[in-house]
């Protein structure tokens, strides 16, 4: 009985340290890397947007990306709200205020 204990035990602990090691090895790879791209990518996006220029799904999801932005992302997107249409600018600045 105190063997199936054991094993039982074992078990678990070896599932925990799975998923540590599955955890630790997800964050070692460069997805950091296609988050920025996916981000300046979006922003320039948000930059372009005007009257008629695409349709509010594509916006939208463009806007979710830039908005779900660190903080460290803020001044990115601050500066990026020069030179850029009123409708532009309105959606940087509703990211900026959910950031």
């Amino acid at each position: 009985m105190i063997y199936l204990h054991n094993l039982r035990t074992l078990g678990r602990y070896f599932n925990c340290l799975t998923m540590l090691y599955v955890l630790l090895a997800s964050s070692a790879c460069p997805q950091n890397v296609h988050a920025a791209e996916t981000f300046d990518v979006a922003l320039e996006r948000l930059r372009s947007v005007s009257e008629g220029s695409g349709s509010q799904s594509s916006v939208k999801a463009n806007w979710d990306v830039v908005s779900g932005a660190d903080v460290a992302q803020l001044i990115t997107i601050l500066e990026a709200m020069k030179d850029v249409g009123p409708l532009a600018e309105n959606w940087l600045r509703a990211a900026v205020d959910k950031i």
